[in-house]
């Protein structure tokens, strides 16, 4: 019952590409259904940042990986029908409620953005009916159980059978209050009679739903044993200090062990496949009519349909679901992470790795070059880099490299008059956006590292990889140089304000080339300076740093990311 994505699997029958069908909503119902989903996706963003711990955070990008995986099992049920894990619930009683929107915003997000499964215009209505109502549901009837039940026995603690209870009899509500949501969508839109889809919707989920109980009780009853307190109730409280680390292992085992099943997940048709399409009940016609935004934007991707585009068998399969839960934490963590201390080893390197991905793969692909900016922007936020600053550097560099780029498809052209320029600029397109893309990425990373560290830790960073000596001097040098360069620009900006304030045009251009040579003589003759007096006082080409850097546990996964990333854009220019 992904939520209005259904044709793939007709259409992975006839051996077609997959589609996303937006045609199940019309276009009035799926906008008010995007609207509203972004104003609660914004509200819950600033309500986790403002309430939830960094542990907590951390719990949700793990329970985020655990419904991810789960998914992907599709269960049989009867008539030749399968379903699948919800989840929202599940979340809501660990998390909270707005905790639980924004994770199943995430996996919602990654199912349609990276595995093509949901539509993209059908995005607000999937996070209403899988997120926000199943969510709501499952943990008002949950809360609600376990506060009779513990008012009944008059106790203060929550039984932990009631709590199993509560959170079966939820997870079954949450999964048949989606269902009933969804029917009533596309009945709304005018593609389904409410006497067909209500009864056949409802009654395939009635059977659906046994599957979330019992999943979700199982789960529940875990955290009941083990961590009370994690489920809500307000009460129980715990320390502070306590850890959630033996918690959030188990659940990234059950990820893991989920995703490494993945391949044995039920080939019948979910839910809303099998009413909408086997039995006849929906507009297919509307469907197929359907505009494909990805498509537009340059096809399926290449993990479309949960395998690797151009490969079969079980390792296709189970590779795409580790990427999947691994793609989740990382959006979690990088949206809604404190600012992490990383060392300045660790972020060259695992800068290095992405700079390398960057610039030797070839060809250009929009879709892939937006991705990868987005989850730019998210590291360097969470590393503390202004984004702005990054920006601004990496666009100073473009210009730079945007006339190399401009230029490069002269060498395309077979004769230079302007029919022949004008051909080699018609192929040569291609080359000026990958040019200008790369270098921008490339930028946008040595900015972020640079912003993000001072310069003794960077360097310190280099002699810790064991650059050699020499080359620590350079960097040492330009650290050196554009500091001072830096200051004498602001000198002469402030000497030319109140010398020359009415000056415009191209006079004052003239004047500005004058003073740059001048700029960088008076820079170097001042650097020269500052080298001697930092010699005399000891300095050896290494500058000082109080504090030393230990390779930590953020330090793997960040260049666990980076080997991630840079494995994704290989396989998907392998396979393509």
């Amino acid at each position: 019952m992904s939520a209005i994505a259904a044709a793939e699997h007709q259409q992975q029958e006839k051996g077609d590409a997959v589609h996303i069908p937006d045609g199940m909503l019309s276009a009035p119902v799926a906008l008010v259904a995007d609207v509203g989903a972004a104003g609660l996706i914004a509200y819950g963003s600033a309500w986790v940042k403002r309430h939830l711990s960094e542990q907590k955070i951390v719990l949700m990008a793990v329970l985020g990986a655990l419904i991810f995986a789960l998914q992907m099992l599709n269960f049989p049920v009867a008539g030749g029908t399968s379903g699948h894990f919800l989840g929202a619930a599940l979340a809501a009683m660990v998390v909270g409620f707005w905790p639980a929107v924004i994770v199943m915003a995430a996996v919602l997000a990654v199912q349609c953005l990276v595995f093509s499964d949901g539509g993209v215009l059908a995005y607000g209505a999937n996070l209403f009916n899988m997120g926000i109502i199943a969510a709501l549901v499952g943990w008002g009837i949950y809360r609600l159980i376990c506060l009779i039940a513990a008012r009944r026995r008059s106790e203060e603690v929550t039984p932990r059978s009631a709590r199993i209870a509560g959170a079966a009899l939820g997870a079954w509500a949450a999964t048949m209050a989606a269902a009933l949501a969804a029917s009533l969508e596309i009945i709304v839109s005018g593609n389904a009679k409410p006497a067909l889809i209500l009864p056949a919707m409802l009654s395939v989920h009635t059977i659906i739903g046994v599957g979330e109980a019992v999943i979700t009780g199982g789960v529940v009853g875990y955290l009941a044993l083990v961590r009370p307190d994690l489920l809500h109730l307000k009460e129980e409280p715990s320390p502070r200090s306590r850890s959630l680390r033996p918690v959030i292992i188990v659940l990234v085992a059950l990820a893991i062990g989920a995703a490494g099943f993945s391949w044995a997940a039920s080939k019948y048709p979910d839910g809303l496949e099998h009413v909408y399409f086997e039995q006849g009940i929906g507009n297919v016609a509307a469907v197929e009519r359907a505009p494909s935004l990805l498509g537009m934007l340059g096809g399926d991707t290449v993990f479309a349909d949960y395998g690797l585009r151009g490969a079969s068998g079980v390792w296709s399969t189970v590779f795409s679901a580790f990427v999947g839960i691994a793609v989740v934490v990382m959006v979690t963590l990088l949206l809604f992470g404190r600012r992490v201390k990383v060392s300045a080893r660790g972020k060259l390197v695992a800068g290095l790795l992405l700079i390398l991905c960057v610039v030797l793969i070839p060809g250009f692909n929009l879709v892939e070059f937006l991705v990868l900016l987005m989850l730019l922007v998210c590291v360097a936020r969470l590393l503390g880099a202004p984004q702005l600053k990054v920006l601004r550097s990496a666009a100073l560099v473009l210009l730079f490299a945007g006339v190399i780029a401009v230029f490069s498809p002269l060498s395309l052209a077979s004769r230079f008059d302007a029919a022949g320029i004008a051909h080699a600029y018609a192929l040569g397109w291609p080359r000026i956006a990958e040019i200008a893309s790369k270098a921008f990425l490339s930028a946008f990373i040595v900015s972020t590292i640079n912003r993000s560290s001072s310069p003794a830790q960077i360097i310190d960073g280099l002699a810790d990889l064991r650059l050699p000596a020499v080359m620590l001097m350079l960097v040492s040098f330009i650290y050196r140089f554009s500091a001072v360069f830096r200051e004498e620009l602001r000198q002469m900006q402030q000497a030319l304000a109140s010398r020359a304030p009415t000056l415009r045009g191209w006079a004052r251009v003239r004047l500005y080339g004058a003073l740059a040579g001048n700029l960088f003589v008076r820079a170097y003759e001042r650097g020269e300076e500052v080298h001697r007096a930092m010699v005399s006082r000891g300095y050896t080409g290494r500058l000082p740093d109080g504090e030393p850097q230990h390779w930590l546990l953020r330090d793997t996964v960040l260049v666990a990311g980076a080997l991630l990333i840079g494995a994704i854009l290989i396989t998907s220019r392998l396979v393509i």
